[in-house]
């Protein structure tokens, strides 16, 4: 799951040199402003065939987040 995840991140940071981690912060890490932020919840949904409730967007801060997310979702809770 992080690997898809990364490749999703790849592509809207168009940054090949950035190194992605789980602890990786989505604004000052990897330069995510917030439209961007949710352009990334978008592919991420359709991706993944989810839908982050909107109050869950609030609490996306880092990488791990996200992961932790989708798993709750899919239902595989890490």
């Amino acid at each position: 799951m992080f690997e898809k995840l990364s490749d999703i991140l790849r592509n809207s940071i168009f940054d090949d040199d950035i190194v992605i981690t789980p602890e990786s912060k989505l604004d000052t890490d990897l330069g995510l402003s917030s439209y961007d932020i949710i352009e990334l919840v978008c592919e991420v949904e359709n991706e993944f065939d989810i839908k982050i409730p909107s109050e869950e967007l609030s609490s996306l801060y880092i990488v791990d987040d996200i992961l932790k997310c989708i798993g709750k979702l899919k239902g595989e809770e890490q």
